[in-house]
């Protein structure tokens, strides 16, 4: 999940409030629960503060019946995405900065241009790197798989 921040809706009057996870955590803390845990597990916090009278009272109708949910964050329905050039996966991080990026950051990065079928192992596509090897007293540069190690 990669929310942080949760909803809480008032099952009796509909008022809703957001509230962080650290948050609830501090708050459940300063109450005498989970003192000892300095990461507690995330449904277990969730349910603790659902069920706690002193954070699940609603601000508008004073009840205890909440309804906690993860709060949508508009980066949530990227789903991953494969660089045009080498197939490999765009790192969400750069979807979140560049929405409309189609390359991956190496790629975007490669100062020979694009990427060609020679820059790809033959057994299993993924990208070869020029390494240098010494056999037989001789210095060698050769085409080496990053994922399989096969030479080429």
């Amino acid at each position: 999940m990669l929310s942080t921040y949760f909803q809480i809706t008032c099952q009796s009057c509909d008022e809703q409030r957001v509230e962080n996870v650290s948050t609830m955590h501090q708050q459940l803390s300063a109450l005498g629960k989970l003192t000892k845990q300095v990461e507690p597990d995330l449904e277990i916090l969730l349910e603790l503060f659902r069920i706690t009278p002193e954070t699940a009272t609603c601000d508008a109708c004073g009840k205890t019946s909440v309804y906690i949910a993860p709060l949508a964050d508009e980066f949530d329905d990227l789903s991953p995405r494969r660089c045009v050039l080498c197939n490999a996966i765009i790192a969400t991080e750069r979807l979140e900065v560049l929405p409309n990026v189609e390359t991956c950051t190496p790629c975007s990065a490669n100062p020979n241009g694009p990427l060609t079928s020679s820059d790809f192992c033959s057994l299993c596509g993924d990208l070869v790197s020029v390494v240098s090897t010494r056999r037989r007293g001789i210095t060698q540069y050769i085409s080496r798989c990053n994922g399989c190690g096969h030479e080429n």
